[in-house]
């Protein structure tokens, strides 16, 4: 990009200055200081605090009491009494107070309060009922402020523009541009905050083009845009990084004698900063007196998406008190231009100043933390969550081998060998060589898929390519591929042929297969090995004394389990596990501990029968059924 594109000299903007007051205001003349407090008081019923609630049943809200008792007051009371009993969002703690649901329980008690023709008879209600529309800006109202349009659809009031306004502002907020176009389409007329409202929607929902359309639309019909149409605007302009189109709205604001506040000042340094006029940014960034949070953050985003790290870090480190969307904007940028090194350093600086970091943080420092970002990628697959796991991975922008390997490794356990093949070749397609790790989870996709010939090629290639010298858990893997592919004599020559001495997981694979296939010799000849391994693993004495036992070799079968029991080996219960009651209980085989154990098993017997008819057989029957074959 081009650094040193400036704006034109007489684009400069020159900032009107209020005269400083040179003492205190006068009064209006013709009206005592006593009138004029008693303009603004309310009737005195209205502050009274209301009634304390029955026992059981709760307090009135302070909106609803407004609203009752608005019929004593001027719309403009009513307007100043709503805003006053609505606090702010949140608390200083966090807490969210208030929710937007004490509009909508306005809403609907104007709806139950009034007949309709009293409504219209009532300019007020109309001026409530914006309110309500105003107050209702989260998405998951949304239905719920349809309900409201069709109110006011109803009872006439769409010819208000103030309710249009509301409306407009509504849907937009709610990314909702479509409808929101539809209500300014229907106006029957605009105030300079329709246009506003409609340009700042398009802005906010990512409809850059159409906002700028529309406004040209608005300057070619005369109306004088001001700063909050030029806010928005500019904000399209940066995003859609549109220069000419930008700096045609900077002459407008000069030629026009707009008055440029802060917010004015962060959107042009953000539009030229994003269009790649970093001179020209810098130059309004350093004419400004005050600057806040948005100022650094625009200024400090510019360089580092044009890849000026060390300019971005020097207006960052001149800071006296970052905040947090200054902190992300450094963060992310880091990120983005690979300084992987300094996130986390700079991280530990910002916890040190006392900032909380919130989800933008850590979703920007995700890419640096390969652990952390390794233990998501599993955590997800081992609970069924692939695509959340995919998910993290896409996010990991120029991820490691560490990720790559998590990713390979959470398909191949899924089943999914043709996936996790084809993220092994774009691995190497970027550059990463597989280390053994990756081999591991490679192979182990194609044992779960049979893929004889997929595997027997990647492990030959092992040295070769890689400069990897196959290790026990890499052979391991090649006699699962060929045990599940039941090619049982082909695994037991590669075992003999193996440089290094088999371990209990080659040997295991091995047992695995064999007790698949009904194998009985082989399969102890894999036990033979394993018991002298690991003695007192049960899982072995369990697999071969049920591979005796399909085989009708009960005395061998009954040698096996008395030799586990006089080791003192006892077979570990498997467990089921089922969520109930906020908790999650486990079950065994044969399980009598519920006290409504004979109900369980009642209904678990009752759903035998339907199993059967879906065509579902059990192990001991298939069993029985093997043995006569």
């Amino acid at each position: 990009m081009n650094e040193d594109h400036k704006g034109p000299e007489r684009h400069r903007i020159k900032r009107r200055r209020r005269p400083h007051s040179t003492g205190p205001a006068k009064p209006p003349p013709g009206r005592s200081a006593a009138a004029r407090r008693r303009r603004f008081r309310p009737p005195a019923p209205v502050l009274h605090r209301p009634p304390a609630a029955p026992p059981g049943q709760a307090a009135p809200r302070p909106h609803s009491l407004v609203f009752r008792r608005s019929r004593q007051l001027p719309r403009l009371q009513t307007h100043h009494l709503l805003r006053q009993v609505e606090p702010p969002p949140r608390s200083p703690q966090g807490v969210r107070r208030n929710p937007p649901e004490e509009h909508l329980l306005l809403e609907r008690s104007a709806h139950r309060v009034r007949a309709p023709e009293q409504i219209r008879q009532r300019p007020e209600a109309v001026f409530v009922v914006g309110v309500l529309l105003l107050g209702g800006r989260q998405a998951r109202f949304l239905h719920r402020i349809v309900e409201v349009h069709c109110f006011v659809l109803r009872n006439g009031f769409d010819s208000d523009i103030f309710v249009a306004n509301a409306l407009v502002t509504f849907y937009a907020r709610c990314d909702e541009a479509g409808s929101a176009r539809i209500v300014f389409d229907r106006m029957p007329e605009r105030d300079i905050v329709s246009w506003n409202s409609m340009i700042a929607g398009y802005s906010q929902c990512g409809y850059y083009r159409e906002c700028k359309e529309l406004y040209r639309e608005m300057v070619e019909s005369g109306l004088r845009p001001n700063g909050v149409t030029v806010v928005s605007v500019l904000q399209a302009c940066g995003q859609s990084q549109d220069l000419i189109f930008g700096m045609d709205v900077h002459k407008l604001v000069i030629d026009c004698q707009v008055q440029v506040d802060i917010s004015l000042y962060n959107a042009l340094i953000g539009c030229y900063a994003k269009c790649g006029s970093l001179d020209y940014a810098r130059e309004l960034f350093e004419e400004m007196d005050e600057k806040d949070e948005v100022t650094y953050g625009a200024i400090v985003s510019g360089y580092m998406v044009h890849g000026f790290v060390d300019k971005a870090m020097g207006i960052f480190q001149g800071m006296k008190c970052p905040g947090l969307s200054t902190w992300n904007a450094v963060i992310s940028g880091l990120v983005q231009n690979n300084h992987h090194g300094e996130v986390l350093d700079l991280f530990r600086e910002m916890l040190d100043s006392g900032t909380r970091p919130n989800t933008v943080t850590l979703s920007s420092i995700l890419p640096t933390c390969s652990f952390f970002s390794t233990a998501i990628i599993d955590t997800y697959a081992k609970s069924g969550f692939i695509n959340g796991a995919q998910q993290v991975f896409d996010r990991l922008k120029g991820s490691s081998l560490i990720v790559w390997t998590a990713i390979i490794s959470a398909y191949a356990a899924h089943g999914d060998a043709i996936t996790a093949l084809g993220l092994f070749d774009n691995m190497q397609t970027r550059g990463i060589q597989p280390d053994p790790v990756t081999i591991t989870a490679v192979l182990s996709a194609c044992s779960h898929n049979g893929l004889v010939d997929v595997a027997w090629k990647i492990f030959n290639e092992m040295l070769p390519n890689y400069g990897i010298e196959p290790l026990v858990e890499h052979y391991a893997c090649m006699v699962g591929v060929l045990s599940r592919a039941k090619r049982l004599s082909e695994a037991a020559e590669f075992i003999r042929m193996m440089p290094i001495q088999p371990s209990a997981k080659v040997w295991g694979a091995l047992l695995n297969g064999a007790s698949v296939s009904g194998d009985v010799e082989l399969g102890k000849f894999a036990c033979d090995h394993l018991f002298e391994i690991e003695p007192e693993n049960t899982g072995n004495y369990v697999i071969m004394a049920n591979l005796y036992s399909q085989a009708g070799r009960w005395e061998e079968a009954d040698r096996v389990r008395g030799k586990m029991k006089n080791i003192g080996l006892k077979k570990i219960a498997g467990n089921s596990w089922i969520e109930m009651d906020g908790g999650l209980k486990s079950f065994i085989a044969r399980d009598a501990s519920s006290d409504k154990h004979e109900e369980i098993y009642e209904v678990l017997e009752g759903l035998l029968g339907p199993l059967r008819e879906e065509g579902y057989v059990y192990k001991e029957e298939m069993d029985e059924e093997s043995l006569h074959v």
